[in-house]
């Protein structure tokens, strides 16, 4: 396991520094990939609650890991920034037997779900199965929302997406009111800060019983114009990517960060 994810092997990253150095201002010609566009591709993802599998060392996934399912490559901490959040609806059961997740109704807008069974639409907004509703002593909700966070990691540069739902979907809700809420001054009024103008620190903290994990933000600096600049341009590029990849994640439930029973996490009146 290694301090943060990167894709560069160390030994490479003396050569392609060379490489880089030797372009000047000018961008080398990109030969294949010029023809291949931000579109084209998967955007990696950080993941945890992962209790199958192995990671790129052949080392077992453990829940308070950040995976990368493409390299393989797991961490505990990630130095990053957060770009932009796409929220989706979906109301799930967990079946303890299969180990999964099953979905009965989602929305990739928060305003139409879609009934998985039938193919079946109806409103969001004021829908039974989305407010919270008492079950003995217990406050229970059928549809949670799931956040599509788009961030930077400061050590690779890469854009990523992980994903806050259920039992972690108020640790991104909290971080955003207490940390961008209104933060910002300008020309002598409040405004909401955007989330690009912080540095964070993602980790994850593990249950008392050891069977899942809740990641934790933690912000660590204020970014510098240039990489104001840069990620307003990554978000750009990268705005309508996250939203197609948030829907196509809603059904499947790819990069859930439950790979337990969320049930029992319900509430308590």
């Amino acid at each position: 396991m290694t301090d943060a994810i990167t894709t560069t092997p160390p030994d490479e990253a003396d050569a392609l520094a060379a490489l880089a150095a030797r372009t000047g201002d000018t961008p080398p010609p990109d030969g294949f990939t010029g023809s291949i566009g931000p579109e084209d591709f998967k955007l990696p993802r950080r993941i945890f609650n992962q209790k199958k599998g192995q990671d790129a060392a052949g080392a077992r996934l453990q829940p308070d890991m950040f995976f990368d399912p493409i390299s393989k490559v797991t961490c505990r901490k990630i130095n990053a920034i957060l770009l932009h959040s796409h929220t989706t609806r979906a109301w799930t059961t967990y079946n303890n037997d299969e180990e999964e997740t099953n979905y009965i109704c989602t929305s990739e807008d928060c305003v139409t779900g879609t009934m998985q069974a039938t193919g079946a639409t109806r409103r969001c907004l004021g829908c039974p199965d989305a407010q919270w509703r008492a079950q003995g002593k217990k406050r229970v909700l059928n549809c949670g929302k799931s956040h599509h966070v788009l961030a930077v990691d400061l050590h690779t540069l890469e854009p990523f997406v992980i994903t806050f739902r259920r039992t972690s979907e108020s640790v991104i809700v909290n971080h955003v009111q207490s940390h961008h809420h209104a933060k910002a001054v300008i020309q002598g009024r409040k405004a909401n800060m955007p989330l690009h103008w912080r540095h964070v620190e993602l980790s994850l903290a593990l249950a008392e019983n050891g069977n899942y994990a809740v990641p934790v933000i933690r912000p660590i600096g204020i970014s510098t114009p240039d990489e104001v600049e840069a990620c307003e341009a990554t978000l750009d590029a990268y705005r309508s990517i996250i939203t197609r990849a948030a829907a196509a994640d809603v059904p499947a439930g790819g990069g859930a960060d439950t790979s337990f029973n969320t049930e029992q996490w319900d509430r308590e009146a």
